[in-house]
């Protein structure tokens, strides 16, 4: 990284949705030209890796819209206003999936989008989780399949989307244990 300093105009917003907005920034380097950039502002958000107490992780699939897909996802989504991360990983566990955990811990928060957003991932591990009678809640836009699969399979199922190949190697789930390793 070279030593210049960049100089950042404050944003002005161009589009402002409820889950986010589009903001134009000015940036210079000290040894260089002003450039015109766009970043997006976006709501923090979670996803939870939730095991049975058989070990068995739950999934969603649900489509989506930016793929016009399907797509088999651990389940997640925006934190809502007033609500920590850890709440919001509760809430979404249950009303994506109708499953509640035995407890919850953190993974860790990354900015998966470092280039266009600010927006933190807050991930977590949902262990002994119990399907409640009460089932899924789920928002006017999902449409959530709940899809429960053992290593084997969850392997397997990762192994036939190309685009989550390295998503398999890069998150081995443990189920005899119940532990997540590298």
């Amino acid at each position: 990284m070279s030593k210049a300093r960049w100089r950042i105009s404050p944003p002005e917003v161009l589009l402002r949705h409820p889950i986010f907005s589009v903001r134009r920034h000015t940036v210079q380097r000290d040894d260089g030209p002003a450039r015109e950039i766009r970043t997006l502002e976006t709501t923090d958000w979670c996803n939870v890796v939730a095991m049975r107490e058989d070990g068995r992780i739950v999934l969603v699939r649900q489509h989506r819209f930016g793929t016009d897909a399907p797509s088999l996802e651990i389940p997640g989504g925006l934190i809502d206003p007033g609500e920590s991360p850890i709440e919001a990983a509760r809430r979404e566990l249950d009303e994506e999936t109708g499953y509640a955990a035995g407890s919850i811990e953190p993974l860790g928060v990354v900015r998966p989008n470092p280039a266009l957003q600010a927006t933190r991932l807050h991930m977590f591990l949902a262990r002994d989780c119990r399907l409640h009678e009460r089932g899924q809640r789920l928002e006017e836009l999902e449409d959530c399949e709940v899809v429960v699969l053992d290593r084997a399979a969850l392997d397997a199922a990762l192994g036939r989307d190309p685009p989550r190949a390295g998503a398999r190697r890069a998150l081995r789930v443990d189920a005899p244990r119940g532990a997540l390793r590298p």
